[in-house]
């Protein structure tokens, strides 16, 4: 049986971290479970720690960044395969990391992208974002024009990370997205699975898709994928759009974009 580490990156979320502590120790398969909390001042940093078990890692002290916390759980885990769950998010059921597992062919694959489901401020899904089985067709088009892959979805083997680097502290939203490109970029496609892994709450530090689109179009500069002038812009334009919907008329343009297969 792979063993597997689960990451959880902390920095006051306050009442938040409630549904992520269940969620985890709700799991039926067998988890290293490390914390990195970037020295929170809240109850979020009690809450973790009445939530360890004998044997989890903890750690509270500041960070330089998501990225830099990332790096810290890579360097404190010990699993042959890790999981990123940041604080406020959610396993979608206690089998969320035994179904995964159970759908990997590792003879095949080094890592795996399960659904996740996409949830709005106020708790309500927007959609979920799942893939074709076992493997997208075009696999570069996971990455082509926007971050499709949600990482609370991605089971990996942290060899991965031992041969193509850790993620790039330079990026302060789009860590995973530069490590996905990379990873493709030499080959290592993904697997891909309709098992539902997490529940993934929009907002936070990555709630601002202008903010996201710019450290996308450079992940993309920075790995040689180009696109278009054009479709460029208009990637930006959407952005921006996102950034302007709320509400009712949000959760109806998430919907419907998903539901057209439109991964922007």
């Amino acid at each position: 049986m792979i063993s597997i580490s689960v990451i959880t990156i902390n920095r006051n979320t306050g009442y938040e971290i409630d549904r992520t502590c269940a969620s985890i120790r709700a799991q039926e398969h067998p988890f290293e479970w490390v914390v990195i909390d970037g020295a929170s001042t809240d109850r979020s940093v009690d809450v973790l720690r009445d939530h360890l078990r004998p044997g989890d890692v903890f750690v509270s002290e500041p960070d330089r960044g998501i990225a830099d916390a990332f790096n810290k759980g890579l360097a404190r885990c010990t699993g042959e395969a890790v999981i990123f769950l940041n604080a406020g998010d959610e396993f979608a059921g206690p089998d969320a990391l035994g179904g995964l597992v159970r759908a990997w062919d590792r003879s095949r694959w080094r890592w795996i992208v399960g659904a996740g489901m996409v949830l709005d401020a106020a708790g309500e899904v927007l959609f979920t974002r799942r893939f074709p089985e076992p493997e997208v067709p075009n696999t570069r088009s996971l990455v082509r024009y926007n971050c499709q892959i949600i990482h609370q979805t991605v089971l990996a083997e942290r060899s991965l990370f031992t041969e193509h680097g850790l993620f790039d502290e330079s990026y302060r939203l789009a860590m995973d997205y530069e490590v996905w490109i990379r990873w493709i970029s030499a080959g290592k496609a993904p697997q891909c699975s309709a098992h539902v892994v997490s529940r993934f709450h929009r907002g936070g530090a990555s709630g601002d898709p202008r903010r996201n689109h710019r450290e996308f179009a450079r992940a993309r500069r920075q790995h040689g994928i180009a696109n278009r002038l054009l479709v460029e812009v208009g990637l930006g334009v959407l952005a921006w759009v996102k950034a302007m919907i709320k509400g009712r008329y949000g959760r109806w343009f998430y919907r419907a974009k998903e539901r057209c297969g439109l991964r922007f």
